[in-house]
């Protein structure tokens, strides 16, 4: 039987088309040369942009993210990421954004795994190595420990002496790099000056930061609802792994407005763990209201592409 009629919408004959990544990345090829297709930086940058989509689209069949097939998974991520051009430039925030698609990657395959301490070994490094380019990283441990007890069911004390030697080994070997440079008090200031808390200022917070996390906050609690409303008919494995997504796609929209000098490194992975969410909703989710909600949120997005590739904002904040 096939998992819909012949008379499906429009939005779940997309879901269901084999080629709609293909067309989104021709799209996103088109849109990431908008502002000058002559800059370097911003074509490495669609180079881990399209590894991530291939990633994410390896994660969506490996771990059955999806119970019809669908390429709904990676063609999100890739719309929600070509909404965006200030993140679009090669640097550390994407590469952040494709260690932790990859540290997601590793915790699915620890569920019910004989030996999951390999892959909770490679995941907490990923984080380790994450937490050099932003130091704060490092306390996402604990969350990922929660992942592993309550979605997971993968914490034992193999998995937590395997988690804390990930964590421990860069900074091993950076430590001793700096030993022997023998820089050590400055590099310890340096480190140490990103965990002073830090008061967030939201005086001169870019247009396009506000209304990129507002949009986000407008698309993820739809998509939760909907999976939480639709979870009784998800294999135990999917309703953990997205649990886990859930927990993690909340946490990050919390950090998010204290970490506001954060915002280019953090909101990558947002979009990221949100992903799989908006694909569930928009592959599987029935009803009229739906379809309009699924036209409406990329119209929204549309609209925001445009105030972003144009530089609206500039123009809107000269009235305020």
């Amino acid at each position: 039987m096939m998992p819909f009629s012949s008379r499906s919408s429009t939005r779940l004959r997309l879901a269901t088309n084999p080629y709609l990544v293909v067309w989104v990345l021709l799209c996103a090829t088109l849109v990431w040369s908008l502002p000058t297709i002559a800059d370097i930086w911003r074509w490495a940058g669609f180079g881990v942009a399209f590894v991530t989509t291939l990633l994410v689209m390896e994660w969506n069949n490996r771990a059955s993210l999806l119970r019809v097939r669908s390429r709904m998974t990676s063609s999100s991520f890739l719309f929600l990421l070509t909404l965006f051009p200030q993140l679009h430039s090669f640097g550390t925030p994407l590469l952040v954004m494709l260690g932790g698609l990859v540290t997601y990657m590793l915790l699915c395959h620890t569920y019910q795994a004989n030996r999951p301490e390999g892959y909770v070994f490679h995941a907490f490094l990923l984080l380790s190595l994450g937490s050099f380019a932003y130091p704060p990283l490092v306390f996402l441990s604990v969350a990922l420990w929660v992942y592993l007890i309550v979605f997971l069911r993968a914490f034992t004390v193999r998995t937590f002496f395997a988690s804390v030697f990930g964590l421990l080994l860069p900074y091993v070997y950076a430590f001793g790099y700096v030993l022997w440079k023998g820089n050590v008090e400055d590099m310890l200031a340096v480190g140490l000056s990103h965990f002073v808390p830090q008061i967030p200022h939201y005086d001169h917070l870019p247009w396009w930061q506000v209304s990129a996390y507002a949009y986000v906050w407008l698309l993820a609690i739809p998509a939760i609802v909907h999976f939480l409303r639709d979870m009784a008919a998800e294999k135990r494995r999917t309703v953990m792994f997205f649990g886990m997504l859930i927990a993690q796609t909340l946490l990050l929209l919390l950090i998010l407005p204290l970490q506001v000098q954060a915002f280019d490194m953090l909101f990558p992975l947002l979009l990221v763990s949100l992903s799989p969410l908006l694909a569930h909703q928009h592959a599987l989710a029935k009803g009229r209201g739906t379809n309009i909600w699924f036209a409406v949120s990329i119209g929204l997005g549309l609209v925001l592409a445009l105030c972003n590739y144009f530089n609206v904002w500039t123009l809107f904040s000269t009235f305020l």
